[in-house]
């Protein structure tokens, strides 16, 4: 009982809401866009394209880890347990490999225009 007192109290409030912005700016469909109300352009973020990247690579390290290790038939442990945390080894250690293969790619980069002259 007490769930749908709160439902629709929810629900009046939110028409309550839209009646008030539609008396206050107009009609329904002049404060929106004209067209195609869903389509929005997403806008890419160096945070994003970086996020991006890291779980692309990750997903490939944890694939070909996970074909090898079952080519060569060893079974790797389902849980480990780090503190108050379970992980999963394979996933974890793909994580980690993408988050650490871009430092090692200019660490040797650098070492190898040194060497040079």
């Amino acid at each position: 009982m007490v769930t749908a007192i709160v439902f629709f109290a929810i629900l009046g409030l939110f028409f309550l809401v839209r009646w008030y912005d539609r008396e206050k700016r107009g009609s329904f469909m002049t404060w929106h866009r004209s067209g195609n109300l869903w389509e929005l352009e997403p806008q890419k973020t160096p945070f994003s394209e970086a996020l991006g990247t890291l779980i692309g690579n990750a997903g490939g390290i944890y694939l070909s880890v996970v074909l090898m290790l079952t080519f060569v038939g060893i079974e790797p442990p389902a849980r480990i347990t780090v503190g108050t945390m379970e992980l999963e080894p394979l996933a974890s250690a793909a994580i980690l490999l993408a988050a650490i293969q871009p430092v090692l790619l200019g660490l040797t980069q650098g070492i190898r225009k040194r060497a040079r002259f």
